[in-house]
């Protein structure tokens, strides 16, 4: 927290006394509030809702904290409203900076993994089960390599767990490790700085799984913009995604006649099911390979499609 010395006029009326100060937010983002003293503006910062805070002004540190309009609004809503509404401090809000777009945080189970490649290899995976999406995770990881943090630090910054696996290419951790992800992100470290790649999963609209990208960008190149910019990466891919699951639908399902050959929902391994309602559906592993190809590696159950969770784990542990 930053007080602001020689305190400016606003609306023409001076600030009766009281000090101006600049206060971060639940983390967020800064915004300026009038306070007595140090600790009345941190206890407006703790009153305020956590909410999160998408800057339109690209901020380095709070000296840069530019000007600000007391009639801003919100979300195209006026903020004498929008703190009806919320409760929000009205000191706090009446001092926001400019063109704050606010979120409530809700947690979603939105699987996603980070898959991470330190030295041009294979991708260590770390998982992040709730709030996966780009406008969460996504803009998370952004605003960590905005601030200079290194890979390690982004990891820790997000609270992704370690799966202590790794693949070789970020794809195959949908395709061949966790078919329930929706979304995957790349971390690369590179002569350029850090490269992140935004890949989305065919889950949860299509029966065919596939995995495609979506946005990527250097971290040296990256600019505050990009943070919004996941609102139109999450939509854009949720929307192609949908459209596809339309597609598919209107064409012959797999067994169905013209379709592709059904897939066989049981273990290679263990002959047990996979299917919806098995038990054993989630964490299910495809196996791209043919029966044929299978048989040649000695698996007991070659027309299984699957491997499932169990004796994959077993596989690893090997």
């Amino acid at each position: 927290m930053q007080e602001i010395h020689n305190p400016k006029r606003e609306s023409g009326r001076a600030h009766g006394g009281l000090k101006e100060f600049v206060v971060e937010v639940h983390g967020a983002g800064f915004v300026r509030v009038l306070a007595k003293d140090a600790a009345d503006a941190r206890a407006q910062a703790a009153r305020t809702p956590a909410y999160e805070l998408e800057l339109d002004i690209e901020v380095g540190c709070a000296e840069e904290v530019p000007e600000f309009s007391p009639g801003t609004h919100i979300s195209g809503r006026p903020l004498i409203k929008l703190r009806e509404e919320q409760g929000l401090d009205s000191q706090a809000c009446a001092f926001a900076r400019a063109k704050f777009s606010i979120r409530r945080r809700e947690n979603m189970s939105t699987r996603a993994m980070v898959c991470v490649s330190r030295s041009g290899g294979s991708y260590e995976m770390y998982y992040r089960h709730c709030d996966g999406y780009p406008t969460a995770l996504g803009a998370e990881i952004v605003r960590a390599l905005l601030a200079g943090k290194s890979i390690d630090e982004v990891i820790e910054a997000i609270g992704a767990t370690d799966e202590r696996c790794s693949v070789d290419n970020p794809e195959d951790a949908f395709l061949k490790r966790q078919s329930d992800l929706e979304w995957i992100y790349a971390l690369r470290q590179t002569n350029g700085g850090i490269a992140l790649q935004i890949l989305k999963t065919s889950d949860p609209h299509c029966n065919r799984s596939f995995v495609w990208p979506v946005w990527g960008k250097y971290s040296n190149y990256m600019k505050r913009s990009d943070v919004r910019a996941m609102e139109t990466v999450e939509q854009g891919a949720e929307s192609t995604l949908q459209a596809l699951a339309a597609f598919e639908k209107a064409q012959p399902l797999p067994g169905q006649p013209g379709g592709a050959p059904a897939s066989v929902q049981i273990c290679n391994e263990c002959g047990g099911a996979v299917a919806p309602g098995s038990g054993r559906f989630v964490n299910r592993v495809p196996d791209c390979n043919t029966p044929e190809e299978r048989r040649v590696a000695g698996k007991p159950f070659p027309q299984g499609d699957f491997l499932c969770a169990e004796c994959d784990d077993k596989e690893v542990g090997a």
